[in-house]
């Protein structure tokens, strides 16, 4: 749904107008979760939405079971964690996010699924929302915190982007195959 954006508050018309002028990085990955937006716009942002930054604390400090059936499991606690943990981190620069987004994460490394797209009975897989999500939460952890992650998060987080969600996806678009 558009959005007209005289009916935005000051702050927010601010965040499109920063928006705006941003253009991504010579020779590096966009970061459209931390680069568009000042440290003040996050003090203001972390001021206004107090309770909700308070509740998800709460919500994201709940332990993640990877043995859980993925099908059950995957957005819920597994995604929303690490999205929760990801934003908490980033209005707070609170590094306890980062161990509840590594949780989720090496609950995504060991789920015994091959991949995290949708497969029908009828033998066919597409990219969906669960391969969304799942792509959405981690590029948003990287997004956030990356530069605070080792090179072997890094690299698992790469692995379950391109192994376990696009790749798998894309070739059965291309081939009509499960792999």
């Amino acid at each position: 749904m558009a959005v007209k954006r005289s009916k935005l508050s000051s702050l927010d018309l601010s965040f499109f107008k920063a928006l705006d002028r941003w253009s991504p990085p010579a020779g590096g990955a966009p970061n459209i979760f931390v680069s568009p937006v000042t440290r003040q716009e996050l003090d203001v942002k972390r001021e206004r939405f107090a309770d909700v930054i308070a509740d998800t604390v709460e919500k994201t400090k709940e332990g993640v079971d990877p043995r859980g059936e993925w099908d059950v499991i995957w957005g819920k606690p597994v995604v929303n964690r690490m999205e929760r943990a990801s934003l908490y981190h980033l209005f707070t620069g609170d590094d306890r996010a980062i161990v509840w987004a590594k949780e989720a994460l090496e609950a995504m490394v060991l789920c015994p699924r091959p991949h995290f797209t949708y497969s029908t009975c009828l033998g066919v897989m597409d990219l969906d929302l669960r391969t969304a999500g799942v792509v959405e939460a981690v590029a948003m952890m990287r997004c956030v915190m990356g530069h605070k992650l080792d090179a072997a998060t890094l690299k698992s987080m790469d692995h379950i982007i391109l192994e376990r969600c696009l790749k798998p996806g894309l070739r059965e678009m291309r081939l009509g195959k499960i792999p």
